[in-house]
């Protein structure tokens, strides 16, 4: 992994997703999650503070890229009894969150989101 997938992308990315329509979108999404959550895609955690503890069991986040992770840390901090980053992903979630994956091929990428009930 270059400088520029290492160091600049994950920052920009975050950055990008704490935008007023993202966080409007997160703020009206996120909250309905009830039970065990897999969140594929976790990037910085910042659906995170956006769970209801009364409602989420457990969050267990996915994110291939280690930088992300560790800006994820003081999210997952504060929510210790919810959220886990795991390498692995289990199918025993009836409910995936993933914040703007990117569907690219050579000529364009789509960032999208998605909601998906089992």
């Amino acid at each position: 992994m270059g400088f520029y997938s290492r160091y600049v992308v994950p920052r920009v990315v975050t950055c990008a997703c704490g935008m007023k329509p993202v966080l409007k979108q997160r703020q009206k999404v996120v909250p309905r999650a009830r039970g065990k959550i897999l969140e594929v895609g976790m990037g910085a955690g910042q659906n995170i503070p956006h769970y209801d503890p009364h409602a989420v069991d457990t969050v267990i986040g996915i994110d291939p890229c280690e930088v992300s992770w560790q800006m994820a840390q003081p999210r997952v901090r504060q929510a210790p009894s919810m959220c886990n980053l795991l390498p692995v992903v289990p199918s025993i979630f009836p409910l995936m969150i993933s914040q703007w994956i990117r569907y690219c091929s050579p000529l364009h990428c789509v960032p999208f989101q998605i909601l998906s009930w089992r």
